[in-house]
């Protein structure tokens, strides 16, 4: 099988800027897509492994690091593969949603198209099951996600397959 030993990556909070890229691209051996944040913040990277057989159809990134979306064919497949690393606070949470949304109205959403959704929420929907402490809850937020995941017909695999196990991506900080 000849994607056996190829792969996608997806990356978030990179620290990459344009100063990096032809490094980064050199060292990696395949193909990456970048969305540049600083040298300190943001970024995310989807890397395909060398020798991966890819075409690239259509590529958007955000001007702040933190959206990369691009329309790709493998194997005769159309895919949208989303990399997506929200902000922390609600309120520019809300803003990249909504910068998201509308860059992803750029890009086909044909029913032969896959959508292929990675990153980091930096939110939960599960106290229960997704927190360890704390109050992670960003109704607002969640709420403009799930109308995005509904739209681009995204679910996540992992509840899916694994609807009680419990997997803490939120910690509150110990006060030792």
């Amino acid at each position: 099988d000849k994607l056996q030993n190829n792969g996608i990556a997806f990356l978030q909070e990179t620290h990459s800027t344009s100063v990096c890229e032809e490094e980064w691209k050199s060292d990696w051996g395949g193909e990456l897509l970048f969305s540049n944040g600083s040298s300190n913040s943001r970024g995310v990277i989807i890397g395909f492994t060398k020798g991966f057989d890819v075409t690239f159809e259509q590529t958007t990134q955000d001007k702040n690091g933190r959206i990369l979306i691009s329309d790709v064919t493998v194997d005769s497949l159309k895919y949208t593969l989303i990399n997506l690393y929200n902000a922390n606070s609600e309120h520019d949470q809300i803003n990249t949603l909504n910068s998201f949304n509308d860059h992803i109205q750029k890009h086909a959403n044909d029913y032969d198209q896959f959508p292929i959704f990675m990153g980091d929420l930096n939110f939960i929907f599960d106290t229960q099951l997704d927190a360890l402490g704390g109050n992670p809850l960003f109704y607002r937020s969640i709420a403009s996600f799930i109308k995005i995941q509904e739209k681009i017909d995204v679910s996540d695999i992992f509840r899916i397959r694994y609807p009680h196990t419990k997997r803490f991506t939120f910690g509150q900080k110990s006060k030792y």
